[in-house]
Formats: structure tokens, C-alpha cells, sequence
């Protein structure tokens, strides 16, 4: 009876999750709710030698992406600043008050493109200015999107194996890069053991051993580091946790 009961104490647990869940999911915000602070007053216009331009000619925004832009975000913010030299740096902020379902921000690879803007790695920019041996050059990329572009501005320069590229996450052209023997590896975290763990220490509690609990209240889950040498073996490792359990 007792792995019933543990059972029922576990389905109780995960039931009285989704109900706090519910309960505490904060509101839609209501119409005409005056915001907390605004992006015009917080963001300064001035910033070493940096001053913002004013605004010259007019915009043309296409009405569809102004439409799910204002679905989206309660507050957008976009200005241009220039230095003494000339340069200029293009700033564009938005907030969103309603952070629920498909109203969730997107990550800027999502959302630029979906705008008309087309991302460019500046990894082309920093080889072209680069004079020395490539062999001693090493580029790193702490986004999973930035090694794959980085690859291909080395493939471009026809260096693919002598830069060395090293990046974070296990993106899927990362990982076949390391296999071709063209990026050197990337550091990638655990999540599946992270929620192994979570579901490891409410299974204790739900028995009454909390000594399964470390003092400080941490489980330290350490990175990977995939290199050539483990990086099919770590392949192979991913493809079988993303299977549905036969159990």
C-alpha cells in the first residue's frame, strides 16, 4: 500500500501545483491602467559621448506588424544615438504588461525578422579586421544562434577548421559542427537532470525523508563541456531523453 499512498501524496502535490498556479497568475491588466514607469522617462538620451538624434523623415511601418506590435507590448521605444565621431547605434526597447500565453515576448532572432530586419553576425566585421594567423584566432559565441553564424563567416573566408569557434548550448548545427570537426565545443547545462532532480526531492519529501535536501538548500548540477571526442555520444544521449518513455 505504501507506493499507492506515495502515489496519492505525489498526485495531490502535482494537482495543488496547478491549482496555485491558477490562483496566483496575475490578471489581465485593465484598460487604461496608468503604466508603472515609461521607457521615454527611464532611458536616458545622453550617455558619455553619445547623444540622441532627433527624429528625421517618416516612418513607413507596415499596419499588420503595428497591429501585433501593440498586442504585444504596452510600451515601445526607439531612437538613434551618434558620438563625435559620427557612428551611430540604433536603440529599440519594447515592454510588455501582459507577459501570459501568446502574448509572451519573443527573443530578438524571433523578433526582428518577423519586422523586416535582417540579423547579421558581426563575425565577418572582426575576421576582416583581423591580420594575423587564423590558427590563433578564437571566436566565442554565448548565444546558441551566435556559433552557427560565426561558422558560416568562417566558411565565407574559407578558414573552417582553422579559427576556432567555441559556444554555449547544444543548437544542432553547433553540435554537427563539432562532429565535422569545424567548431572546437560548446558548454551546454543539464535541464532534463534538472528536472530529474526537482522530481527526486518532492519524492523524498512526499515520503518524509528530507534529508535528501543538502544544507544550503542547493543541488548543484554541473555543465558539460562537448567536444569532438563525446560529441555523438552526447547526441545519442539527447535523441533518447526527448523519447516519450515507455514506462
Amino acid at each position: 500500500m505504501k507506493p499507492l499512498r506515495v502515489s496519492i501524496v505525489m498526485a495531490c502535490l502535482m494537482v495543488g501545483a496547478l491549482v496555485a498556479g491558477v490562483v496566483i497568475r496575475p490578471p489581465a491588466k485593465a484598460p487604461g491602467t496608468a503604466p508603472r514607469f515609461l521607457l521615454e522617462n527611464i532611458v536616458p538620451t545622453k550617455f558619455g559621448d553619445w547623444r540622441e538624434l532627433p527624429a528625421q523623415g517618416v516612418q513607413v511601418v507596415n499596419p499588420q506588424t503595428k497591429e501585433l506590435l501593440d498586442k504585444l507590448y504596452s510600451q515601445t521605444l526607439t531612437r538613434t544615438y551618434a558620438n563625435a565621431n559620427g557612428y551611430r547605434i540604433m536603440l529599440s526597447m519594447a515592454y510588455g504588461d501582459d507577459q501570459r500565453g501568446n502574448l509572451q515576448a519573443h527573443k530578438p532572432e524571433v523578433c526582428y525578422p518577423a519586422q523586416g530586419f535582417q540579423l547579421h553576425s558581426n563575425a565577418e566585421d572582426e575576421l576582416a579586421k583581423y591580420q594575423g594567423d587564423p590558427e590563433q584566432l578564437c571566436m566565442v559565441g554565448l548565444w546558441a544562434y551566435n556559433p552557427p553564424a560565426m561558422l558560416n563567416a568562417v566558411k565565407g573566408k574559407k578558414l573552417a577548421g582553422k579559427v576556432k569557434i567555441v559556444g554555449f548550448d547544444e543548437d544542432i548545427e553547433t553540435l554537427q559542427g563539432i562532429d565535422d570537426g569545424v567548431i572546437a565545443g560548446t558548454i551546454v547545462q543539464q535541464p532534463f537532470e534538472f528536472g530529474y532532480q526537482a522530481v527526486k526531492l518532492m519524492t523524498a519529501l512526499a515520503r518524509g525523508e528530507p534529508s535528501g535536501i543538502p544544507a544550503d538548500g542547493i543541488v548543484f548540477v554541473p555543465h558539460e563541456t562537448i567536444r569532438r571526442d563525446n560529441v555523438v555520444a552526447f547526441r545519442a544521449k539527447l535523441e533518447k531523453l526527448r523519447q516519450p518513455s515507455a514506462n
